[in-house]
């Protein structure tokens, strides 16, 4: 899903001519040793894919495409539970640090029931309630959160 636009390459493996090359000639932005995407890639995609991450809470919903109370102004990002990362590589992001589903891992992306349940355990009530109702009548008809109406 996400991947068509962000690649992870060992040695150059993955690219057509060297990653350098493409890089100076801006057809690619380095994210990080091995990691390139296109320029266009979206801020959030950019610091998932930086930092081996998934996309989660807020920075998940609008990627699914849900109305947010507010659009989020930092990544939230989930990494894997036993993962390190050090407060700077932590600085201007939102982290949290969960199992990750191979599925998630692949998509990039926290799942719909795991990002609704996520941004209400983090989110204010009302923020939190505007997002599963939305998810609930419109994004997942099939996912019900019990009670926002029919």
């Amino acid at each position: 899903m996400y991947r068509a636009v962000a690649v992870r390459t060992d040695a150059g493996q993955g690219l057509r001519g060297p990653p350098t090359a493409r890089h100076t000639s801006g057809e690619v932005v380095r994210l990080a040793r091995g990691r390139y995407a296109l320029p266009q890639l979206g801020s959030h995609l950019r610091a998932a894919h930086r930092h081996s991450a998934v996309l989660s809470h807020l920075s998940a919903a609008v990627a699914h495409g849900w109305a947010v109370k507010w659009p989020p102004d930092q990544p939230w990002l989930t990494v894997p539970r036993n993962r390190k990362m050090d407060a700077r590589a932590r600085a201007g992001l939102q982290v949290a640090y969960r199992n990750l589903s191979p599925r998630e891992r692949r998509r990039g992306v926290t799942g719909h029931v795991r990002t609704v349940l996520d941004c209400a355990l983090k989110l204010p009530f009302d923020e939190a309630l505007c997002l599963a109702c939305f998810a609930r009548h419109c994004a997942a008809p099939r996912f019900s959160c019990g009670g926002c109406g029919p």
